[in-house]
């Protein structure tokens, strides 16, 4: 798996960028400086760099950059790959810019991808590409970073990490899947990278899938799974963003709470079952 670097370069405006203290660090003109200082030197000869650049940011940017980037004497760094892309002032245009960093991202890339710098509308369309390059591609999303200028009368900033939004999108996703369709692939990889018990609720997956009649009218394997979203929501780990992706899930598994009286009302069962699985999967 090769690690890669992804960024956009801009203008700076009429006056160019100009030099920031990041987090305490020596100033910089360019937030991928910081980046690359702080969290990538222990890329490789077999690890990439990439930078988009439209014609305005090469002739006025690329040379500082270059100089600075040159200047980090970090060993074994691969080669700086810069590749041009347009102004996106038209649809065309903007589409291309699309198809230029969806083509750039191999399915091995782990990247950490920089936002800072270039035209305002190129993040939400970063993120749009990098979601449909994680569908074709299956690639890694390591990193998003944001360099923020704090005090501009002083010309101190921040690198700010702002992964943990691309996380919630994927909780999105994953819990979509669960509720829609009852296909816990995504929820489980979710659940366990936040360290969250994901074995009840990929049980679920697995008796709905193989029609499991008795498992779901004992109706056991889903109050397991809201013990554990239960005990999720006590620990300190939890977020409330998270939060409301898995309270459509436990919606889900209340549409069963009459499971343990099959014997005695039958129908009540049928009627919380096609609740979830009718309506739902």
């Amino acid at each position: 798996m090769a690690k890669h670097f992804i960024s956009f370069l801009g203008t700076g405006g009429p006056g160019g960028y100009r030099e920031v203290s990041y987090d305490g660090g020596e100033k910089t003109k360019f937030a991928q400086i910081e980046i690359i200082r702080r969290h990538c030197s222990e890329f490789t000869l077999n690890d990439k760099f990439t930078i988009f650049l439209t014609k305005g940011a090469r002739e006025r940017s690329w040379q500082g950059l270059t100089a600075e980037l040159n200047g980090l004497n970090l060993q074994n760094l691969p080669r700086f790959g810069d590749k041009d892309i347009c102004d996106g002032a038209t649809e065309e245009e903007l589409w291309q810019i699309f198809e230029n960093i969806y083509e750039t991202i191999a399915a091995d890339d782990e990247v950490i991808f920089d936002i800072t710098h270039g035209f305002r509308f190129l993040p939400i369309l970063a993120i749009v590409a990098l979601n449909y390059a994680r569908t074709l591609t299956n690639f890694t999303l390591r990193k998003f970073y944001y360099g923020a200028i704090d005090d501009y009368n002083n010309n101190i900033g921040s690198i700010r990490d702002l992964s943990m939004f691309d996380d919630i999108l994927q909780w999105s996703y994953a819990s979509n899947d669960f509720n829609k369709y009852g296909v816990s692939a995504e929820i489980v990889k979710m659940l366990t990278k936040n360290k969250i018990k994901s074995n009840p609720i990929k049980n679920i997956s697995n008796v709905l899938a193989t029609v499991r009649g008795q498992k779901i009218v004992e109706g056991e394997v889903f109050q397991r799974c809201k013990k554990s979203l239960s005990d999720y929501k006590l620990s300190e780990n939890h977020s409330p963003q998270i939060d409301r992706v898995l309270g459509l899930v436990e919606e889900k598994l209340d549409a069963t709470s009459g499971s343990r009286r099959v014997h005695e009302r039958h129908s009540d069962l049928n009627c919380g079952y096609v609740k979830l699985c009718g309506e739902s999967f």
